[in-house]
C-alpha cells in the first residue's frame, strides 16, 4: 500500500483560503501551518493558522504563475520555525479545468524544496493547487525526498464534523510527482 497524506483544515481557515485565492483576476497563493500525526498508515497534516500572501509579497505575480519574494519567503519559514510547524503551500489555478501542478508549478520546486530542508529540518513540506472544480497536491516527508500524494483535503467544521473537498484523480498527480524525479515513499 501507498502512503499518502491528509489534509484537514478548519472551516474559517478554508474560507478565508477560499476567498483569498479566488479574489481578482490573478494567481492567488499562502500557507497553512499544520501539525502532524499519523491514522492508519496515513500522514495527517492538521492546519492550525494561515499567512494569505498579500499582493506585496509577490516578485512576479500572474494570472498564471506566482513567483514569491526572497524576503516573504524567509519571512514564512520564520512563522514555520516560531509555531513549531509543518509548512503547506497553497495556490489557485484560476481555469475551471481540472486542478494539477503546471510546468509553471515544478520549475522551481526542487529549489524550494531544498529551501525548506535547510530552514525547517525535520518538517514536511506539501503543496495544494486549487482550481475551481477541485485540489490536488502532495506532500514531502523530507524535502526534497520521500514524495507521497495527498489522498483528502478536508474541512472539519467546528463540530468536528468533516467536510472532503472534491479531489482530483491521482493518477495524473502521481504522473506528474514520478516526472520531478524525487523517491516515493511506501
Amino acid at each position: 500500500m501507498k502512503r499518502q497524506a491528509k489534509i484537514l483544515i478548519p472551516t474559517a481557515l478554508c474560507s478565508d483560503l477560499h476567498a483569498h485565492i479566488f479574489r481578482g483576476t490573478t494567481e492567488q497563493g499562502g500557507f497553512l501551518f499544520a501539525d502532524l500525526s499519523q491514522a492508519k498508515g496515513q500522514v495527517v497534516l492538521s492546519a492550525t493558522a494561515s499567512y494569505l500572501v498579500p499582493r506585496s509579497g509577490w516578485e512576479r505575480q500572474t494570472g498564471y504563475h506566482l513567483s514569491l519574494r526572497d524576503e516573504e519567503r524567509l519571512k514564512v519559514m520564520l512563522m514555520a520555525r516560531e509555531r513549531d510547524s509543518h509548512l503547506v503551500e497553497f495556490h489557485s489555478h484560476r481555469g475551471m479545468g481540472p486542478a494539477g501542478f503546471s510546468v509553471s508549478d515544478t520549475a522551481g520546486l526542487a529549489e524550494v524544496l531544498r529551501y525548506v530542508k535547510w530552514k525547517l529540518p525535520g518538517k514536511m513540506y506539501g503543496a495544494i493547487v486549487w482550481s475551481h472544480m477541485q485540489v490536488a497536491g502532495a506532500v514531502w516527508t523530507s524535502p526534497p525526498d520521500g514524495v507521497m500524494p495527498i489522498s483528502d483535503v478536508v474541512q472539519i467544521d467546528v463540530s468536528g464534523n468533516p467536510k472532503p473537498l472534491r479531489f482530483a484523480d491521482n493518477r495524473a498527480l502521481e504522473s506528474s510527482v514520478r516526472g520531478w524525479g524525487y523517491r516515493r515513499q511506501k
